[in-house]
Protein backbone atom coordinates (compact mmCIF):
# COMPACT_ATOMS: atom_id res chain seq x y z
CA UNK A 1 0.00 0.00 0.00
CA UNK A 2 1.33 3.39 -0.65
CA UNK A 3 1.46 6.04 2.28
CA UNK A 4 3.70 8.36 0.69
CA UNK A 5 3.71 10.07 -2.58
CA UNK A 6 6.98 11.81 -3.48
CA UNK A 7 6.80 13.89 -6.57
CA UNK A 8 9.28 16.24 -8.34
CA UNK A 9 8.27 20.21 -9.40
CA UNK A 10 9.86 20.77 -13.15
CA UNK A 11 8.48 18.51 -15.69
CA UNK A 12 6.96 16.16 -13.70
CA UNK A 13 4.13 18.19 -11.74
CA UNK A 14 4.68 21.37 -13.45
CA UNK A 15 3.52 21.95 -17.35
CA UNK A 16 5.65 24.21 -19.36
CA UNK A 17 4.10 27.11 -18.27
CA UNK A 18 4.71 25.82 -14.22
CA UNK A 19 1.55 25.67 -14.32
CA UNK A 20 -0.57 22.35 -12.51
CA UNK A 21 -3.01 21.03 -14.37
CA UNK A 22 -6.38 19.95 -13.20
CA UNK A 23 -6.10 16.42 -13.43
CA UNK A 24 -2.53 16.63 -11.81
CA UNK A 25 -4.19 18.83 -8.88
CA UNK A 26 -7.39 16.60 -8.14
CA UNK A 27 -5.26 13.47 -8.29
CA UNK A 28 -3.26 14.76 -5.63
CA UNK A 29 -5.95 16.19 -3.32
CA UNK A 30 -7.74 12.67 -4.07
CA UNK A 31 -4.77 11.00 -2.50
CA UNK A 32 -4.50 13.57 0.26
CA UNK A 33 -8.08 12.47 1.27
CA UNK A 34 -7.11 9.26 1.69
CA UNK A 35 -4.67 9.94 4.00
CA UNK A 36 -1.46 9.07 2.01
CA UNK A 37 1.29 12.27 2.58
CA UNK A 38 2.30 14.25 -0.73
CA UNK A 39 6.43 15.43 -0.47
CA UNK A 40 7.37 17.69 -2.99
CA UNK A 41 11.05 16.63 -3.64
CA UNK A 42 12.68 19.35 -6.11
CA UNK A 43 15.72 20.99 -7.14
CA UNK A 44 14.27 24.20 -5.84
CA UNK A 45 15.12 26.05 -3.29
CA UNK A 46 11.99 26.48 -0.37
CA UNK A 47 11.51 30.22 -1.81
CA UNK A 48 10.56 28.81 -5.48
CA UNK A 49 8.89 25.89 -3.82
CA UNK A 50 6.33 27.62 -1.69
CA UNK A 51 4.07 28.43 -3.98
CA UNK A 52 3.53 25.32 -5.32
CA UNK A 53 3.71 23.76 -1.82
CA UNK A 54 0.69 26.33 -0.60
CA UNK A 55 -1.61 26.05 -3.73
CA UNK A 56 -1.51 21.67 -3.37
CA UNK A 57 -2.50 22.78 0.33
CA UNK A 58 0.70 20.57 1.53
CA UNK A 59 1.20 20.56 5.52
CA UNK A 60 4.08 18.26 5.85
CA UNK A 61 7.91 17.84 4.83
CA UNK A 62 9.43 18.99 1.31
CA UNK A 63 12.72 18.04 0.33
CA UNK A 64 14.60 21.10 -1.57
CA UNK A 65 17.84 21.47 -3.29
CA UNK A 66 17.86 17.95 -4.95
CA UNK A 67 18.07 16.68 -1.06
CA UNK A 68 20.36 18.74 0.70
CA UNK A 69 17.53 20.78 2.48
CA UNK A 70 14.46 18.90 4.48
CA UNK A 71 11.39 21.98 4.86
CA UNK A 72 8.93 21.75 7.21
CA UNK A 73 5.22 23.14 6.83
CA UNK A 74 6.09 26.75 7.78
CA UNK A 75 8.97 27.11 6.05
CA UNK A 76 11.59 26.15 8.76
CA UNK A 77 15.18 24.34 7.46
CA UNK A 78 15.26 21.49 9.80
CA UNK A 79 17.89 19.46 8.30
CA UNK A 80 20.95 19.94 5.69
CA UNK A 81 23.74 18.24 3.82
CA UNK A 82 26.22 20.76 3.52
CA UNK A 83 29.87 20.61 1.27
CA UNK A 84 32.62 21.36 3.66
CA UNK A 85 33.34 25.12 4.16
CA UNK A 86 37.24 24.65 2.97
CA UNK A 87 36.44 22.56 -0.21
CA UNK A 88 33.75 24.94 -1.07
CA UNK A 89 36.06 28.04 -0.55
CA UNK A 90 38.46 26.02 -3.07
CA UNK A 91 36.02 25.61 -5.84
CA UNK A 92 35.05 28.93 -5.70
CA UNK A 93 38.17 30.64 -5.81
CA UNK A 94 38.57 28.59 -9.32
CA UNK A 95 35.65 29.22 -10.20
CA UNK A 96 36.13 32.87 -9.38
CA UNK A 97 39.39 32.94 -11.81
CA UNK A 98 38.03 31.41 -14.54
CA UNK A 99 34.82 34.21 -14.38
CA UNK A 100 32.55 31.60 -14.13
CA UNK A 101 29.04 32.66 -12.22
CA UNK A 102 28.24 29.89 -9.17
CA UNK A 103 25.09 29.94 -6.76
CA UNK A 104 26.00 28.89 -3.22
CA UNK A 105 23.25 27.77 -1.88
CA UNK A 106 23.34 28.31 2.24
CA UNK A 107 20.75 29.18 4.51
CA UNK A 108 17.81 30.74 2.79
CA UNK A 109 19.78 32.54 0.31
CA UNK A 110 21.70 31.84 -3.05
CA UNK A 111 24.97 33.87 -2.96
CA UNK A 112 26.44 34.62 -6.12
CA UNK A 113 30.41 35.33 -6.54
CA UNK A 114 29.38 37.54 -9.63
CA UNK A 115 27.31 38.49 -12.16
CA UNK A 116 28.38 38.97 -16.00
CA UNK A 117 28.39 42.12 -17.51
CA UNK A 118 25.31 42.47 -19.28
CA UNK A 119 23.88 39.24 -17.91
CA UNK A 120 20.20 38.91 -18.52
CA UNK A 121 19.84 37.00 -15.03
CA UNK A 122 17.55 38.79 -13.03
CA UNK A 123 19.12 39.00 -9.37
CA UNK A 124 15.73 38.22 -7.06
CA UNK A 125 15.83 40.73 -3.50
CA UNK A 126 14.59 37.88 -1.36
CA UNK A 127 16.65 35.43 -2.64
CA UNK A 128 20.07 35.90 -4.89
CA UNK A 129 22.71 38.38 -3.18
CA UNK A 130 25.82 39.24 -5.21
CA UNK A 131 28.94 39.33 -3.13
CA UNK A 132 32.34 40.18 -4.15
CA UNK A 133 35.27 38.05 -3.02
CA UNK A 134 33.20 35.22 -1.99
CA UNK A 135 35.54 32.50 -1.87
CA UNK A 136 37.44 34.37 0.54
CA UNK A 137 34.18 35.87 2.66
CA UNK A 138 32.20 32.87 2.70
CA UNK A 139 32.38 31.53 6.58
CA UNK A 140 29.13 28.89 6.00
CA UNK A 141 29.47 25.74 5.06
CA UNK A 142 26.80 25.37 1.83
CA UNK A 143 24.59 22.68 0.53
CA UNK A 144 25.05 23.21 -2.80
CA UNK A 145 26.99 24.86 -5.48
CA UNK A 146 25.03 25.83 -8.63
CA UNK A 147 26.48 26.70 -12.28
CA UNK A 148 25.03 26.82 -15.52
CA UNK A 149 26.37 26.78 -18.75
CA UNK A 150 28.02 24.95 -21.42
CA UNK A 151 31.60 27.18 -21.01
CA UNK A 152 31.24 27.32 -17.18
CA UNK A 153 30.18 23.37 -16.91
CA UNK A 154 33.16 22.59 -19.27
CA UNK A 155 35.33 24.74 -17.24
CA UNK A 156 34.15 23.53 -13.95
CA UNK A 157 34.61 19.99 -14.94
CA UNK A 158 38.78 20.46 -14.85
CA UNK A 159 38.76 21.29 -11.32
CA UNK A 160 35.75 19.11 -9.45
CA UNK A 161 37.06 15.05 -9.05
CA UNK A 162 35.30 12.29 -9.12
CA UNK A 163 37.16 10.63 -6.20
CA UNK A 164 36.88 13.28 -3.78
CA UNK A 165 35.36 12.17 -0.66
CA UNK A 166 34.08 15.66 0.37
CA UNK A 167 31.53 16.00 -2.40
CA UNK A 168 29.78 14.94 -5.77
CA UNK A 169 28.79 16.83 -8.81
CA UNK A 170 26.34 15.88 -11.23
CA UNK A 171 25.70 17.01 -14.73
CA UNK A 172 22.11 17.66 -15.73
CA UNK A 173 20.40 18.37 -19.21
CA UNK A 174 16.72 19.66 -18.38
CA UNK A 175 14.56 20.58 -21.70
CA UNK A 176 15.75 23.68 -22.35
CA UNK A 177 19.30 22.12 -23.62
CA UNK A 178 21.66 24.36 -21.44
CA UNK A 179 24.12 22.17 -19.48
CA UNK A 180 23.58 22.04 -15.64
CA UNK A 181 26.21 21.26 -12.44
CA UNK A 182 25.55 20.70 -9.03
CA UNK A 183 27.65 19.78 -6.77
CA UNK A 184 26.63 18.98 -2.97
CA UNK A 185 27.73 16.37 0.13
CA UNK A 186 28.41 13.40 -1.19
CA UNK A 187 25.59 11.16 0.58
CA UNK A 188 23.36 14.06 -0.59
CA UNK A 189 20.10 13.23 -2.98
CA UNK A 190 16.55 13.24 -3.34
CA UNK A 191 16.59 9.75 -1.91
CA UNK A 192 18.88 10.28 1.37
CA UNK A 193 16.08 13.52 1.76
CA UNK A 194 12.92 11.22 0.85
CA UNK A 195 14.64 8.81 3.37
CA UNK A 196 15.08 10.83 6.17
CA UNK A 197 11.42 12.28 5.90
CA UNK A 198 9.99 8.69 5.62
CA UNK A 199 11.83 7.80 9.14
CA UNK A 200 10.28 10.55 11.07
CA UNK A 201 7.11 9.31 9.24
CA UNK A 202 7.48 6.03 10.14
CA UNK A 203 6.73 4.89 6.19
CA UNK A 204 9.14 2.47 4.42
CA UNK A 205 10.43 2.70 1.38
CA UNK A 206 8.23 -0.42 -0.05
CA UNK A 207 5.05 2.28 0.83
CA UNK A 208 6.99 5.45 -1.13
CA UNK A 209 5.54 6.22 -4.90
CA UNK A 210 8.37 8.51 -6.33
CA UNK A 211 7.59 10.14 -10.05
CA UNK A 212 10.42 12.33 -11.77
CA UNK A 213 11.95 13.11 -14.91
CA UNK A 214 15.59 14.48 -14.34
CA UNK A 215 19.09 12.84 -13.53
CA UNK A 216 18.96 14.31 -10.02
CA UNK A 217 15.38 11.94 -9.76
CA UNK A 218 17.51 8.53 -10.35
CA UNK A 219 18.16 7.97 -6.68
CA UNK A 220 14.71 8.80 -5.68
CA UNK A 221 13.03 6.36 -8.40
CA UNK A 222 15.52 3.65 -7.24
CA UNK A 223 14.60 3.85 -3.66
CA UNK A 224 11.00 3.90 -3.69
CA UNK A 225 8.84 0.97 -3.45
CA UNK A 226 7.74 2.51 -7.03
CA UNK A 227 9.58 4.91 -9.10
CA UNK A 228 7.64 6.49 -12.47
CA UNK A 229 9.68 8.23 -15.16
CA UNK A 230 7.72 10.81 -17.12
CA UNK A 231 7.60 9.62 -20.58
CA UNK A 232 9.54 12.17 -21.99
CA UNK A 233 12.92 11.79 -19.18
CA UNK A 234 16.40 10.70 -20.84
CA UNK A 235 16.75 6.89 -21.09
CA UNK A 236 19.16 6.70 -17.87
CA UNK A 237 16.17 8.14 -16.22
CA UNK A 238 13.55 5.64 -17.31
CA UNK A 239 15.84 2.99 -16.99
CA UNK A 240 16.07 3.39 -13.38
CA UNK A 241 12.53 3.64 -12.75
CA UNK A 242 10.01 0.66 -12.54
CA UNK A 243 7.67 2.00 -14.85
CA UNK A 244 7.22 5.06 -17.53
CA UNK A 245 4.04 7.03 -18.38
CA UNK A 246 3.72 8.01 -21.43
CA UNK A 247 5.40 10.20 -23.86
CA UNK A 248 2.47 12.42 -24.63
CA UNK A 249 0.93 12.14 -21.09
CA UNK A 250 1.16 15.86 -19.73
CA UNK A 251 -1.81 14.53 -16.84
CA UNK A 252 1.25 11.67 -15.88
CA UNK A 253 1.72 12.61 -12.47
CA UNK A 254 -2.66 11.91 -11.98
CA UNK A 255 -2.43 8.89 -14.31
CA UNK A 256 0.46 7.65 -12.26
CA UNK A 257 -1.31 8.45 -8.87
CA UNK A 258 -4.70 7.13 -10.05
CA UNK A 259 -2.96 3.61 -11.13
CA UNK A 260 -1.10 3.19 -8.15
CA UNK A 261 -3.22 5.20 -4.90
CA UNK A 262 -6.65 5.75 -6.06
CA UNK A 263 -7.03 2.46 -7.58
Amino acid sequence: MIRLIAIDLDDTLLGHDLSISPANMEAIQAARQLGVHVVIATARGWHTAKDFYQACGLDGYTVCGSGTKIFNSDGTCIKTWSIPLARAKELLTYATEQNVMVYTAVAYKNLLNLVYPGSEYKIRPVVDEVVPGLHEVLDVAPTQLFLKGEREVNTMLQAVSADCKDYRYQVLLYRDGIPEMMIVHPEASKATGLAWVCEKLGIKSEEVLALGDSANDIPMLRWAGVGVAMGWAPQDVQEAADHVTAPDDEDGCATTIRKYVLG
